[in-house]
């Protein structure tokens, strides 16, 4: 997990709580900045996905088989950089401005497995 500057830090007691203890199970990188994020992936040659309300395509299109990075902005601020070659991916609501970012992240992932072959789902 990558936390931007500005965001809270992981190690914040309700960034702890929240996480449900999966924290302590992944790597994180506290405070980097949006252009070492973006380089790093071009590195690894992993697709970028930004996720937005209102633009992009449904997350059924987005091509996220394989090795990729999901940029999930705060539900009140959302992602304000700009992320250059990111595809943004639009979660369709209805009666609802924003999605939580946890819900968001959720939905993004579980297309993920999906699109992946994960056991069990889809």
């Amino acid at each position: 997990m990558i936390s931007l500057a500005g965001s809270v830090h992981p190690s914040n007691p309700k960034a702890v709580r929240a996480s449900a203890g999966s924290i302590f199970r992944i790597p994180t990188l506290p405070e980097v900045d949006p252009i070492t994020v973006t380089r790093a992936a071009a590195v690894h040659k992993l697709r970028v996905f930004t996720a937005t309300p209102d633009e992009g395509i449904p997350p059924r299109q987005a091509k996220m088989d394989s090795g990729c990075m999901i940029v999930l902005g705060s539900e009140g601020a959302g992602i304000r950089s700009t992320w250059p070659g990111a595809v943004q991916v639009r979660i369709p609501t209805t009666r609802v401005e924003s999605l939580n970012v946890a819900v968001a992240a959720g939905i993004l992932l579980y297309e993920a497995a999906i699109q992946r072959g994960a056991g069990g789902v889809g």
